[in-house]
């Protein structure tokens, strides 16, 4: 979109109807100036967006809509419907299971990596280990003979 919207820009700036030069210099320092307002924020979002998990971002993402809708409801007294307040419960709701089931998923994660291979027992695995095909051709043991054969 930016060659278009660069072509379109310069053409207005020939044509003498662009407002950049053809203004104050405030009115051009503001215009700059909003430009890099702009991008500030979007460049830190990209450098940090991929420092975290996505799950964490959207749920970050989430934070101005909400601020949004609390200004909009409490300080600015906007109309707000019952059937709006049924369609935010709705999303919170869903957004709150999906929390809590990252926040587990979470947890079994951490402990599962905390989990350690009992080092006597590592060069030892000679158990009988059931292949699924066992219900169709009868029971086949698998041994392994160390870790490397399990994996």
């Amino acid at each position: 979109m930016f060659p278009p919207s660069l072509a379109y820009l310069v053409y207005c700036q020939v044509q003498g109807t662009g407002v950049f030069l053809h203004t104050s210099a405030s009115i051009d320092w503001l215009l700059f100036g909003c430009g890099i307002v702009t991008i500030i924020p979007l460049l830190l979002f990209a450098y940090a967006a991929p420092l975290i998990s996505f799950t964490l971002l959207g749920i970050i993402q989430y934070i101005n809509p909400i601020i949004q809708f609390l200004l909009g409801v409490f300080v600015y007294h906007e109309a707000f419907s019952t059937s709006k307040l049924i369609g935010f419960i709705c999303v919170w709701v869903s957004l709150a299971i999906f929390a809590f089931e990252s926040i587990l998923v979470y947890r079994m994660e951490r402990y599962v990596s905390n989990v350690t291979i009992d080092e006597r027992d590592s060069n030892d695995l000679s158990q009988s280990v059931e292949t699924p095909n066992d219900l169709v051709d009868g029971p086949k043991d698998v041994v392994f003979k160390g870790i490397d054969d399990a994996v």
